[in-house]
């Protein structure tokens, strides 16, 4: 899976959600509201204001502050906004979304699970699902993952990019025969040669071959065909691949 980028959570269609959220939920006053019609576009910038601050304003501050270090990928200055808007806001889970997007992009994908389980009650889960699901394959969670995507089976504009994810969830739990069909749609839908797509597939049909004693006639076929393939990309695991040719075409 992709490692997680910051700048997946940063763009506005997916901030609108959440600073909505806390704004019906602490309403800030007039004083502020040129900062949050900025921020609405993606123009993350909370400078001291002059005049008395509401506590509703220092909490849509601290959350805009929060996302301007995070589309700079100030991690920590990030973590430590959100943490404050979480404190001051226990009602709104947007904070939990983006601490969990501050754990992601610190490469800390189980607490980013855990922060991103609470956040699928919030405003806007149809942006936490597709991450919760990524960040579940990255640490080898397969069960999990593909009960999190029978919850949501819309929650990808991409239909391929969901398919791609039940195939691996399918895979990482040794359900082969499930993944099988759908990696190989996929291989047919894409025009451009893709090496780690290739490598699963590969595996995949190892993997049968292992477990049933000998692939049939037309998955054989595949896998000398898709081997080919990888060949040709000398992807990183071209060595590990030539191994299980030996071993299957043999």
């Amino acid at each position: 899976m992709p490692k997680f980028l910051p700048e997946l959570v940063v763009r506005p269609d997916v901030v609108e959600p959440f600073l909505e959220g806390l704004l019906d939920l602490h309403p800030p006053s007039a004083a502020i509201a040129t900062i949050v019609e900025r921020a609405r576009v993606g123009l993350y910038e909370a400078p001291e204001v002059d005049g008395r601050l509401t506590a509703e304003d220092e909490l849509t501050l601290a959350f805009i502050r929060g996302l301007g270090a995070l589309q700079k990928n100030q991690l920590s200055q990030a973590t430590a906004w959100f943490q404050q808007t979480a404190k001051g806001a226990s009602d709104f889970l947007g904070a939990a979304f983006y601490l969990g997007a501050c754990f992601a992009a610190n490469g800390r994908d189980p607490e980013a699970i855990g922060a991103w389980q609470m956040a699928l009650l919030s405003e806007n889960p149809g942006a936490v699902y597709p991450l919760l699901v990524d960040a579940l394959l990255r640490v080898g969670d397969g069960r999990q993952a593909s009960e999190v995507l029978a919850e949501a089976p819309l929650a990808w504009a991409d239909e391929n990019e969901r398919l791609r994810r039940e195939a691996t969830a399918e895979a990482m739990v040794g359900d082969f025969e499930a993944a099988l069909p759908k990696l190989t749609a996929l291989i047919a839908g894409t025009s451009a040669v893709d090496p780690s797509l290739l490598f699963m597939t590969i595996q995949v049909l190892y993997r049968l071959h292992v477990d049933s004693g000998g692939l049939n006639e037309d998955n054989r076929a595949r896998f000398a065909q898709w081997v080919a393939q990888y060949e040709q990309t000398s992807g990183p695991n071209l060595a590990l691949v030539e191994t299980w040719k030996r071993f299957v075409l043999k």
